[in-house]
């Protein structure tokens, strides 16, 4: 299991990329919303979320996401 200080978005961040590249979106999505909890200017855990939630097919919410990332 990969260790992260829960005080860190970064860490959840890293960790969320990591889940990308092997393809598990869903666990990737919660470790952006860690970070983004910690951290709500995160753009690019935003931008990242949006990607992993348009390749789940949810598109309106991969819209808000990119659109959050706009605005920050």
């Amino acid at each position: 299991a990969i260790e992260i200080n829960a005080k860190d978005a970064y860490e959840y961040y890293k960790k969320g990329n990591i889940l990308l590249d092997i393809n598990k979106k869903v666990e990737a999505i919660e470790c952006f919303n860690k970070a983004i909890e910690i951290n709500p200017l995160y753009s690019e855990a935003y931008n990242n979320k949006g990607n992993a939630l348009s390749d789940l097919n949810k598109k309106s919410e991969a819209i808000e996401c990119f659109e959050k990332v706009i605005e920050i």
